[in-house]
């Protein structure tokens, strides 16, 4: 037999490891717990897990009690329990986040969709993209949904909110199955679909606690070589146990939900026995894509909510490999599912802003926000700008060192940012970035004087709005400070805030301009107030700015707008998302 070139799965592995690194809105793929430790840290390792009553619904009121952990064989007392608790699918009229958040709970479920196209009959694919389209409309507005294909690596969709974007990923889906296949052929892709899964599990990296589910999409996969004389057996593609193992291991280290969705059952009985493996190494569902109510509903469901317990492992247990894990509740009615093992990482040298921009993990040292606001640039080489805009949620957290980049949808690092000194003193971290127009992944890591680290993402388009026959550039709060403007990430004490924008070209006649802060989309402004023009050193370049009174706004989220017209022209609309704490 001739032997497969694996070319194409090293390839896979290099576009998985620069995709992943483009994390959508708030985080990545892989999410940690807001008081798991840092890594590098001595202190407490963490497990995830859900629990559900017997319908399936998510149980939220578990205690440490009533929970029993043993890894390794060892029973380990539990130091503390959080559950993570997610928002129920809103109607379309949601706000948008109005920033990106390395808190947990608001950044939202992160779904990572593998489909193996080559188990999936032509025609067959059409069943999956209407689950999952459906799927996606359940789904809250911050949940971030990813789409890879293995294991050839056609489609490559890193997390997203984007929901255009993930439906013209999921148009491309193919059934490029055979209506036969040889077994040596199964054993095959067998081999190269488990060493993709593996590589798209490894390309997330050593990231430390959360939950992903990861929602993998298959017919069938040929089972691990049961015997020695299988395994010495001339054929090159026979699948050895260690293929499945891997697996396990990377979904530890990723803490990746497992579900084996499965859109038809083969008539072969041997093409369930691979799935049962992998199942078994990740301590997964096996799911039909109809029955039982549906699998996507049933994944929507099981996802809205899951538990971190953290135990104290012991010295000689630091040591980066998987321990088998198991859990148990003394709650009748209660199943809990976790995976099979759980990796407690090695210790490690404290992270840089400068190297945790360039990782997947979420760091969650202390709390961080971040937004940016687009605005047109006076370099040629780079016509547009993000000032990119970063506060702790703590005040009294001070910070040593922090970074700021922009990532472009492959995952390639555009521009990057560096504070000062001085810059670090501020109580909100501002940055000009330069850039081209696009679409970019914003990501600022910070450092804080006792050595915590944090980091915070943020999805934007980086373009001008049109007005008519001018330009508006992004929306902008802020207040006035001793040194002049000062811009807000979010209101706090303040009773008044002034929104800015900038608009470019010089039309002529006269023209209509009113900035206000409504409760939703749709809803009634509640301040009005009109912005006045003014002019700067750049002859086509005008700043607006309105005064906005908020000591009356209850805390909450609220939708600032501005709207500019000119005579007989269509109008300029500019929308943010604002908070008030």
């Amino acid at each position: 037999m001739t032997r497969r070139p694996l070319q194409s799965l090293f390839s896979l592995k290099s576009l998985l490891a620069a995709a992943l690194t483009m994390t959508a809105v708030t985080s990545g793929p892989v999410l940690r717990a807001a008081d798991a430790p840092q890594a590098g840290a001595a202190g407490p390792a963490t497990v995830e897990f859900i629990a559900l009553t017997a319908d399936g619904q998510p149980v939220t009121d578990l205690t440490a009690a009533q929970i029993t952990l043993r890894v390794a064989n060892k029973d380990r007392a539990i130091s503390s329990l959080a559950l993570v608790r997610f928002g129920a699918a809103t109607p379309a009229s949601e706000l948008p986040m109005p920033f990106g958040t390395n808190h947990i709970a608001d950044a939202g479920r992160s779904f990572v969709v593998v489909i193996d196209e080559e188990t999936l009959r032509p025609g067959l694919e059409i069943g999956v993209r209407q689950a999952l389209t459906d799927f996606a409309k359940t789904l809250s507005a911050n949940d971030r949904l990813a789409l890879f294909t293995i294991p050839r690596g056609t489609i490559s969709l890193t997390p997203t909110t984007d929901r255009a974007a993930f439906r013209s990923a999921l148009d491309r889906v193919q059934g490029r199955g055979k209506a036969s296949m040889s077994a040596s052929e199964r054993r095959c892709h067998t081999r190269d679909t488990v060493t993709a899964l593996d590589s798209l599990l490894g390309a997330t990296g050593n990231t430390a606690g959360g939950l992903t589910p990861v929602l993998f999409f298959t017919t069938s996969l040929t089972g691990a070589a049961a015997s020695t004389a299988a395994m010495d057996s001339p054929d090159d593609c026979v699948v050895q146990p260690s293929v499945f193992q891997r697996v396990g291991a990377s979904a530890d280290i990723a803490n990746a939900q497992f579900y084996v969705i499965r859109p038809e059952q083969s008539p072969d009985r041997t093409a369930g026995e691979g799935l049962e493996n992998l199942v078994g190494v990740t301590g997964g569902q096996m799911l039909f894509l109809e029955g039982d109510g549906g699998a996507m509903p049933r994944i929507a469901r099981e996802t809205m909510a899951y538990y971190t317990a953290s135990f104290a492992p012991e010295g000689n247990e630091r040591n980066g490999t998987s321990a088998r894990l198991e859990l148990r509740t003394s709650r009748p009615d209660v199943t809990i599912r976790a995976r099979a093992s759980v990796n407690i990482p090695r210790a490690a040298a404290a992270p840089t802003p400068t190297s945790m921009l360039r990782e997947l993990t979420v760091h969650r040292g202390f709390g961080l926000r971040v937004v940016g606001i687009a605005s047109r640039n006076e370099d040629p080489k780079a016509d547009m700008k993000v000032f990119a805009l970063a506060e702790t949620t703590d005040p009294s957290v001070k910070l040593k060192a922090a970074a700021a980049a922009l990532y472009d949808p492959l995952g390639k690092l555009v521009a990057q940012w560096t504070a000062r000194p001085e810059e670090l003193q501020r109580s909100v971290l501002a940055a000009a970035i330069p850039a081209p127009a696009g679409t970019y992944r914003l990501r600022v890591a910070a450092v804080s004087t006792d050595n915590r680290a944090a980091t915070a993402d943020y999805e934007m388009k980086v373009m001008t709005t049109e007005a008519g026959p001018a330009k508006l550039g992004g929306l902008m709060m802020g207040t006035a400070g001793a040194g002049g403007f000062a811009p807000l990430v979010t209101i706090s004490t303040e009773t008044e805030i002034i929104a800015v924008f900038e608009l470019y070209g010089r039309p002529a006649g006269p023209f209509g301009a009113l900035v206000e802060i409504l409760p939703d989309l749709a809803g009634k402004a509640l301040v009005t107030a009109p912005p006045q023009p003014s002019a700067t050193p750049i002859q086509d370049k005008f700043l607006f700015m309105a005064k906005l009174p908020v000591a009356d706004l209850k805390p909450g989220d609220y939708i600032l707008r501005a709207q500019l017209a000119f005579e007989g022209q269509p109008t300029g609309t500019l929308t943010q998302t604002i908070r008030k704490r």
